[in-house]
């Protein structure tokens, strides 16, 4: 009984080992890949926030002309002085681009 108890401990140990070394061999043929993926989707992210800061800034230009024939009373407030006091675009692509280089 001892003896069969020493067996399956050792086949425990080899099997463990092999599947260490399959699971290494797994994570270096897709390391790669994975980085690579995460370098495209930090780059997508940050275009598609530059993009929408783009079209926002459009939208105000417009809406500027638009409302500047009103009175000051009934104008709508500064979107553009609103963005630059929170402007968290910066940050958050920061924080991107410190998340995908981690």
């Amino acid at each position: 009984d001892a003896v069969a108890g020493a067996k399956d401990a050792w086949l425990a140990a080899a099997q463990y080992g092999v599947g260490a070394e399959l699971l290494a061999a797994a994570w270096a043929g897709v390391q790669h890949d994975l980085a690579t993926l995460f370098r495209a989707a930090r780059a997508v992210e940050v275009e598609r926030r530059a993009l929408e800061r783009r079209v926002f800034k459009l939208f105000v230009a417009a809406r500027t002309e638009c409302f500047s024939g009103l009175p000051r009373a009934l104008a709508a407030p500064d979107l553009l002085e609103a963005l630059a006091a929170a402007d968290v675009e910066r940050d958050h692509a920061a924080e991107v681009a410190a998340q995908v280089d981690a």
